[in-house]
């Protein structure tokens, strides 16, 4: 190369490397899109790291709020809601297309949905996670790595038409539930027992209604990955309000009934601009024979109209809750002023389970009361927390004094090494304040 080539030449540009495995996203524009925790889980076996792990320390780096959820409760229950709408979907997306240079991870989560269902996700996802035993089978025969299709954590998605069988939720050797984020880097097997959840069940009758909501779903998915395609509570209820005047000519009541729901049942979305839950949507989309991406067509609306359909069942089950007469409310109300009162501080929670009934239940019928008793709770909890704090500090101070008086110097490992047997560390902050300044008053 001569000199004058040399002044010229221009290197290739190379793009930055991604802190994690930019690794593909599976069934991406099909009803079968891999979820966001199953991407994250496999992530991390690529890594050969525990998920927990890596997102408490790899994501965490990315995102400070996302470090301080490492702990048992959120990744046993609270992660699901990582493939939901809400604001853990927005941390996770954002945090993991940072570090895998993904363009693009909305699609693995409902957040295209979130102009369309309630802000706090209602009715959205399945209480635990769920799976197609044989799907999982599959996977193993052909070589593949486990993934978690995003359909399986939609509450209303009971059933793997590809194998006409029930989606499983619990173990079949132990019994239990799983976590969302499982301690080891594999969703194919059992986070407890260790045993796998694959295997070949028998095929079972699924009826048409559970095969619509399967195909609507299927739709759903599909659509959302489309980047531009963005549902809105204002389409829904233009749609709505069009199918309400050309099926029963404005008449809400008659539609209603037509399809399922009670006289009053349209008032919330027309009216009070309320936001469909996905069960809500599904079933009118139902009863007027449209697929659910349907109903965001530019407008004109489509035209076909082929009838009413009535909601052969429920898409979603709600446990039967008797309402408590007003002598059992009084009862509740006394005993909740009674303990407000008294100078012992117990949580809602556990004046709840004296009562033998649930948390909310007092939060619903009374919530100025159950405020009143949660803030003295808090406040007591303060306050005991820091007298046991300061008794720690208290004991830090001894401890230096004991090392200094054995002629030792109080290094942090050696006042370390005799706290940890007492239960404590300087790992902790206001231990190892107290540390210091035990330090400075030798």
């Amino acid at each position: 190369m001569s000199l004058d080539d040399a002044l010229v030449y221009q290197p290739p540009l190379i793009s930055p490397r991604s802190v994690l495995f930019s690794l593909p996203p599976s069934g991406v524009g099909t009803p079968h899109q891999e979820s966001l925790l199953s991407l994250l889980v496999r992530t991390s076996r690529a890594h050969g790291v525990s998920p927990r792990l890596l997102i408490k320390e790899v994501l965490g780096s990315a995102d400070v709020a996302i470090s301080k959820l490492g702990y048992s409760g959120f990744f046993r229950v609270n992660a699901g809601t990582i493939n939901g709408l809400g604001r853990y979907a927005d941390m996770f997306v954002s945090a993991t297309e940072k570090l895998t240079a993904h363009q693009n991870l909305r699609h693995l989560t409902l957040l295209p949905w979130r102009g369309l269902f309630p802000y706090n996700g209602q009715g959205l996802l399945a209480r635990h996670p769920r799976w197609c035993p044989a799907c999982l089978h599959q996977q193993h025969l052909l070589g593949q790595d486990v993934t978690f299709p995003l359909r399986w954590y939609i509450e209303v998605s009971r059933s793997c038409t590809e194998h006409m069988c029930r989606l499983e939720d619990h173990c079949p050797y132990c019994g239990k539930t799983q976590p969302y984020i499982p301690r080891f880097p594999d969703m194919g097997i059992c986070d407890h027992c260790h045993q796998s959840l694959a295997g070949i069940r028998p095929r079972k009758e699924i009826s048409q209604f559970q095969l619509w909501a399967d195909d609507a779903i299927g739709d759903m998915l599909t659509r959302q990955a489309d980047s531009e395609f963005a549902p809105s509570a204002d389409q829904f209820r233009d749609f709505v309000r069009e199918r309400v005047r050309s099926m029963a000519d404005g008449n809400r009541a008659v539609f209603c009934r037509a399809v399922g729901f009670n006289d009053m049942g349209l008032t919330g979305w027309l009216t009070k601009g309320e936001r469909p839950s996905p069960s809500q949507f599904l079933a009118l989309c139902y009863g007027v024979n449209v697929m659910p991406t349907d109903v965001f067509f530019e407008s004109p609306f489509p035209s076909t109209n082929t009838g009413f359909r009535l909601l052969p069942s429920k898409l979603k089950e709600r446990k039967a809750r008797p309402r408590p007469s007003p002598q059992r409310r009084k009862e509740w109300e006394d005993f909740l002023k009674a303990r407000l009162i008294a100078d012992a501080s117990q949580s809602v929670s556990m004046i709840a389970a004296n009562l033998g009934v649930r948390q909310t239940c007092l939060q619903y019928w009374f919530p100025e009361l159950c405020q009143l008793l949660s803030q003295r709770h808090k406040a007591a909890i303060k306050i005991r927390s820091k007298k046991h704090q300061a008794q720690q500090s208290q004991r830090v101070k001894e401890v230096v004094k004991i090392v200094r008086a054995d002629g030792r110097y109080p290094s942090q490992r050696q006042v370390d090494y005799v706290l940890n047997k007492e239960g404590m560390s300087l790992a902790q902050p206001h231990l190892l304040r107290a540390y210091i300044k035990a330090l400075g008053d030798l």
